[in-house]
């Protein structure tokens, strides 16, 4: 689903998270962030140098930003730019969506950003599996946390 409503969590896993290369482009709509899982999704090194996430069976380990109701539109039009996400158009590279994270034994809503559906074949074909779901890890240590599957 792409609407807004009033969830005020986005999901991030890469680069979008702080000190990441994006986080300067974001961090400004950040109140706060905390570390956050989600389950049911599988995690990929691309060949250029960024992360992507697929529905699989698997547990994604990044951060919920957290973005004020009245900055929350402004927020998605920065995060949909990073991510090349345009509503309904089958080109984007990253599909925006609703998800739950897990945090501090809660669950909360939040938006989040697949690699679009019409590139898994490209995911599957190029991207270099993060077996233990954390990308942060993985760049700083593949060997450790990537595999063939």
């Amino acid at each position: 689903m792409t609407e807004l409503t009033d969830s005020f969590a986005i999901f991030t896993y890469g680069t979008l998270q702080p000190n990441g290369r994006y986080w300067p482009q974001v961090e400004d709509f950040v109140t706060h962030h905390v570390a956050a899982t989600i389950n049911g999704y599988t995690l990929w090194h691309l060949p250029e140098g960024y992360p992507a996430i697929l529905e699989g069976e698997g547990t994604v380990h990044g951060r919920l930003l957290f973005v004020e109701r009245a900055r929350l539109h402004a927020a998605l039009i920065a995060f949909d730019r990073i991510e090349d996400f345009v509503v309904d158009d089958p080109g984007s590279l990253y599909e925006r969506v609703r998800l739950f994270a897990t945090h501090d034994d809660a669950t909360t809503e939040a938006f989040g950003y697949l690699y679009h559906p019409n590139r898994r074949g490209y995911v599957l074909a190029t991207g270099v599996p993060v077996t233990d779901g954390d990308w942060n890890r993985h760049v700083k240590h593949p060997t450790a946390c990537a595999q063939e599957i």
